[in-house]
């Protein structure tokens, strides 16, 4: 399962970061800094860190706040399904 967190600084900056689900660990593996410029209607990324692609990203790996670390935990909370198994099926 793929997480994505989606920061809008203003109208022309945005941060976009990815974690994985794997077993029970979320794995930050992905950071993006994007701009609008005004009057365009396509994001242009500025700022590139990925994991599987550490030495070509063009910025070092960024830290995680609290706040996009619980971000993402409330989005896996949020895309559980709780139930027994023959209501699951």
């Amino acid at each position: 399962m793929n997480i994505q967190i989606e920061i809008n600084i203003d109208a022309e900056n945005k941060e976009v970061y990815q974690f994985h689900l794997s077993d029970t660990k979320l794995l930050f593996w992905r950071y993006d800094f994007f701009n609008k410029p005004k009057g365009k209607k396509n994001w242009t990324a500025l700022k590139v860190w990925d994991n599987s692609y550490s030495r070509n990203s063009t910025i070092e790996k960024p830290k995680l706040s609290e706040a996009v670390k619980d971000a993402a935990k409330w989005k896996v909370f949020d895309s559980l399904t709780v139930g027994s198994f023959s209501e699951l099926k």
